[in-house]
């Protein structure tokens, strides 16, 4: 395959204040370069400017460099995410530096662009816009003011060119929109979603995508998450032009996709008899349904406490599940009919194609004023989901902590404590209570920092002083934490189980 090479420009501050922000813009442009560097595109074969960087000389200048260099064989990659506009006919794309009163001789005119395409070797070259053009003045949620083009550009572009294909996020008289959940323009997630190889829709095969599998994929997902994350009936309409003549293979995900599997191997011994798990802990007096004016903090844990505990939490846990809900179906792009709500005044269950989410409302058993509203992951069909960005911004709000639960509840940990006690590079992280029925472990620097809790009954993976979720760099840690501890002798669970199935990739 030949040699790939990224040119992105976002420009989403501009030097006079008079110009509005286009949000989410250097995420867009970042993210892309990331997506094909995942793809094997070298980094040193990337150039991307951001904001204060993309000023109009550097823009010309570089892109300049960038596409001479280029051979035939070559592909060229070019991504643009900001203001745009279209004065007597002529379509612009706007720099840091541009001017309101000056726009035409301050931004770079669209055909210019097309010009160097034109004149370079490479023969294969794909534009994507992340912009519109609705005009001035602009609102500041509107991503852009983006380019018109004109049949004559089109034309141009197109002319004798057997693989130029571009991509713009809509229509000339649409709005390019934001997605605040996501963080990135609509379209450009959409897009990143397919480069990622998360948007199986989008494929041609198994792992190809083409430029006509593309844009049918992002004609029907556009409009199925702006319903999602916007409510006022807004429509953007995505589109290609260009001559692919011939199938136009815009990215092969085979390599990806191996990756991915790999990582699907190494989750997958773990959440076998695993989850993760997330608690809020707090005094029963806080909960909604209790009236300080007729209720008491209770004395003991018994039936009748619980109830009364549960009672008064009705509101919290329907409130947990209704949240949870809604980001599920916002995140994953589930219909109604993909996922399955049942709830008591206790608990709530969801569940989706790919794994379960339990929410529950007790008295703590042991902190008896408090109660605790856990939420957990469980039943994860698909390991590789939990590698996914989608699922640890959801969760990583809920849950803190991977819990694997031994089935005869007999974990032998005095044998764990004897043998760590032994090994003076781990005895320092070691903690124990008198009776051998559990340990901690407590990694830090060299090892990666993990906080490791075992009894006969489970195993606690969670991340020191942790606040929050991070469930990222809990996965990365708990995979690093399990070679280390490997490399010291140490085999956290017996054969068939994590530890040693991790430690052989």
């Amino acid at each position: 395959m030949s040699s790939m090479h990224v040119f992105a420009v976002a420009v989403e501050k501009y030097q006079d204040n008079k110009i509005p922000d286009v949000i989410f813009a250097e995420n867009d442009a970042t993210a892309f370069v990331s997506a094909w560097n995942s793809l094997g595109v070298d980094h040193g074969n990337c150039t991307i400017l951001l904001s204060q960087k993309a000023t109009l000389t550097t823009i010309r200048s570089n892109l300049k460099r960038f596409l001479k260099n280029l051979m035939k064989d070559e592909t060229a990659i070019i991504f643009y995410a900001g203001h745009g506009l279209s004065v007597n006919g002529e379509s612009y794309i706007t720099a840091h530096d541009s001017q309101p009163e000056d726009y035409p001789s301050t931004s770079l005119p669209l055909n210019e662009l097309f010009q160097l395409v034109k004149k370079s070797q490479s023969k294969r070259v794909m534009i994507f816009l992340d912009s519109c053009h609705s005009g001035l003045p602009i609102t500041s949620d509107m991503r852009s003011i983006t380019s018109h083009m004109t049949d004559a550009e089109i034309e141009y572009f197109c002319h004798d060119s057997e693989f130029h294909v571009g991509f713009a996020s809509c229509k000339d008289d649409e709005v390019s929109w934001p997605s605040t959940h996501h963080k990135h323009g609509i379209w450009t997630y959409c897009l990143l979603q397919a480069l990622t190889g998360k948007a199986k829709d989008a494929f041609h095969d198994k792992h190809l995508i083409t430029s006509e599998s593309l844009q049918n994929y992002l004609i029907d997902e556009i409009p199925r998450t702006l319903r999602q994350v916007r409510f006022n009936k807004e429509v953007q309409t995505p589109c290609m032009f260009g001559n692919s003549t011939k199938t136009f293979v815009v990215a092969s995900l085979v390599d990806l996709l191996a990756k991915e599997a790999a990582k699907s191997s190494d989750m997958g011994p773990i959440f076998k008899d695993g989850f993760f798990r997330g608690e809020e802990i707090a005094s029963i007096a806080t909960l909604s349904g209790f009236n300080k004016r007729i209720h008491r903090l209770p004395d003991a844990v018994t039936n009748a406490t619980e109830a009364f505990v549960q009672s008064v939490g009705v509101v919290e846990v329907d409130t947990r599940g209704t949240s949870l809900w809604d980001e599920l179906k916002g995140a994953f792009n589930l219909k109604q009919k993909d996922i399955q709500y049942s709830s008591s005044d206790s608990d709530v269950s969801i569940t989706t194609p790919d794994f379960t989410v339990e929410i529950s409302l007790t008295q703590h058993p042991t902190q008896i004023t408090q109660y605790r509203l856990r939420t957990e992951v469980k039943d994860i069909r698909h390991p590789e989901i939990v590698t996914q960005e989608n699922f640890q911004e959801v969760f990583s709000s809920y849950c803190n902590s991977v819990i694997v639960e031994f089935k005869n509840n007999n974990f032998p940990v005095e044998d764990m404590i004897n043998q760590i006690e032994d090994i003076p590079e781990l005895s320092p992280f070691l903690k124990s209570n008198p009776t051998a029925s559990s340990l901690t472990l407590n990694l830090t620097s060299p090892a990666p920092e993990l906080k490791i809790l075992i009894s006969k009954r489970s195993m606690k993976f969670s991340l020191p002083r942790s606040t929050g979720g991070n469930l990222g760099l809990l996965l990365g840690n708990l995979k690093q934490a399990v070679t280390f501890l490997s490399g010291a002798g140490v085999t956290l669970l017996p054969d068939k189980s994590i530890g040693r199935r991790l430690d052989s990739r």
